[in-house]
């Protein structure tokens, strides 16, 4: 983007529509890895992206990679897009030359890209950049979206982001979380935020009520799990449930469809447990093929350990799936216990087989009820066109807030 199109358009962000008086945006999002990986948190930044593109916004995006990468473009999502190498987060910001390259290359961008609103998506590996961008003088204003593991796993597993993520909520406008239980967890970690947190859940765009149904060239009867194939998602414990239902649900096989670093090992436990006749990894499926696969599954099982909130429960309701997922994180919030699913309790497989054989032996009648009500409890409430108007009043209220603070 040429200087004079960013300084054009800088001060085009400045107007009003004439019609309903929203200001026009422009919003840089930096997510915490690659934006390229499959999964629920990258579909709902790049969701939100598309969304306030539509609704007329400038939008940018920048993640960061363990090599970054010379690629400007995501997809078939037009936006400016920039890739910076994955720096170690030094415990003193004049400590790692790789840091302060990485700083220099995250206020590169800002200042190409010139944002109202500097968006830091699920803060990981990019937030001591951010916060070191944010120490310097600067012009935009700083809002946190929180996830899931962002908050509840990776501290603990990089030690040193703890500091930096505090830093980073002290310094911020707005923080957001996707769900109470996620907000609940963040200001237990960071009671600084309190008075600038609120939730925000994911959404679905509207084309999940009315995807046409692809026939699946695979026709057997099937309980299905979709996500990541990581620790964090249970899929150990749906095996040792899986292994405790044989001999109850004859006819009936176990589908997981994802991949990731646990293949190898959930593949040896099918064997160990005895159950890998039934059971079949199904690989990567792309997102026009899961709607088929939802509404052709017995029930839809997320036995994670902890979530943010599950695009898996969002996607299989909107199809009006059964599901039975772990009553842990933003799960209770998908799935309402009894109506539209059934909740079970955490890290216990006897748990879970019990609420998977409740699910399987519901007269049809109490099927097509409960399946109705999923799919209307999703729409109702976890709208793309929702979600994407509350980021875009939020972040408009930041500006005005901030405006009125200068004039002062």
């Amino acid at each position: 983007m040429a200087s004079g199109e960013v300084h054009h358009a800088s001060r085009f962000s400045q107007r009003f529509h004439a019609k309903d008086r929203v200001q026009i945006l422009r919003v840089l999002f930096f997510f915490g890895w690659s934006i390229r990986e499959v999964g629920g948190a990258e579909f709902s930044v790049l969701g939100l992206a598309e969304g306030l593109l539509r609704a007329g916004h400038s939008v940018a995006i920048a993640d960061v990679q363990k090599q970054g990468s010379t690629e400007k473009s995501i997809g078939s999502l037009q936006v400016p897009y920039w890739s910076i190498p994955r720096a170690p987060e030094p415990k003193d910001v004049r400590s790692s030359a790789a840091f302060a390259r990485g700083v220099w290359q995250t206020l590169a961008v800002l200042r190409e890209f010139r944002p109202d609103i500097f968006s830091v998506q699920s803060p990981v590996f990019q937030t001591a950049l951010a916060v070191g961008a944010s120490r310097l003088p600067h012009h935009w204003h700083l809002a946190i979206t929180v996830r899931g593991s962002d908050i509840r796993v990776i501290p603990k597993t990089f030690p040193l982001l703890g500091p930096w993520q505090e830093h980073l909520f002290e310094r911020a406008d707005a923080v957001i979380a996707v769900s109470q239980s996620l907000l609940r967890d963040a200001l237990n970690l960071y009671p600084s935020m309190r008075d600038k947190a609120q939730v925000i859940p994911n959404s679905l765009d509207a084309s999940w009520f009315d995807k046409p149904v692809v026939q699946p060239t695979d026709d057997e009867r099937h309980v299905l799990f979709v996500g990541r194939f990581h620790i964090v998602k249970g899929i150990d414990i749906l095996l040792r449930a899986w292994s405790l239902l044989q001999g109850h649900v004859a006819g009936i096989n176990l589908w997981l469809v994802g991949e990731g670093e646990e293949l190898g090992s959930l593949r040896s436990l099918s064997d160990h447990l005895g159950v890998s006749k039934s059971v079949r990894f199904k690989g990567y499926r792309a997102q026009e093929e899961l709607p088929s696969l939802y509404r052709a599954a017995e029930i839809v099982v997320l036995p994670s350990r902890n979530e943010g909130l599950p695009r898996t429960a969002l996607e299989a309701g909107a199809c009006g799936a059964i599901c039975v997922g772990a009553r842990t994180g933003g799960i209770p919030e998908t799935i309402l216990d009894g109506v539209t699913g059934f909740l079970v309790d955490p890290e216990s497989p006897e748990a879970l087989a019990q609420g998977m054989l409740r699910a399987l032996c519901l007269p049809e009648s109490d099927k097509r009820r409960m399946s109705a009500a999923a799919r209307a409890h999703i729409q109702q409430n976890f709208n793309q066109e929702t979600m994407v108007a509350r980021y875009e009043q939020l972040f408009q209220s930041i500006l005005r807030k901030r405006t009125a603070q200068e004039m002062a």
